[in-house]
């Protein structure tokens, strides 16, 4: 990347009091070593790498932190979460509200329910 050396020259006059820049255009201009630190780490700062992943604490975190036991009827939505460092995670999405909880995975009608459902899915493997 090349740096316009007039365009930070005159952006440094602007922005920085009169004393630290060289007035007098016959003279060189002299800067102070605060403001040749700055720029560096300004230059420094513009040349790293910028990470798109999450930070780690959010990415293993576990969802549910507690859960209730809720009768089936209370519910409209299941969802199955398996995350590394966490035990097997099922939040339910309410009728009423549509506010989002954890279900205990050993209520028994949920037990049940996946135990329906993994039949459904080795009679369906089987009839193909």
């Amino acid at each position: 990347m090349r740096v316009n050396l007039t365009l930070c020259r005159r952006f440094l006059e602007s922005q920085l009091p009169w004393n630290l820049l060289a007035s007098d255009p016959r003279k060189p201009p002299t800067m102070d070593l605060r403001v040749l630190t700055v720029m560096a780490l300004l230059t420094l700062a513009m040349h790293t790498h910028v990470s798109d992943a999450k930070p780690i604490s959010l990415v293993e975190r576990c969802w549910c932190r507690t859960t209730v036991a809720m009768p089936q009827r209370n519910i409209r939505e299941l969802r199955f979460l398996n995350t590394p460092n966490c035990s097997f995670q099922v939040i339910a999405k309410l009728k009423k509200n549509n506010r989002e909880v954890c279900i205990d995975p050993k209520t028994k009608w949920l037990q049940q329910y996946l135990k329906n459902a993994l039949e459904k899915i080795k009679a369906k493997k089987q009839s193909n």
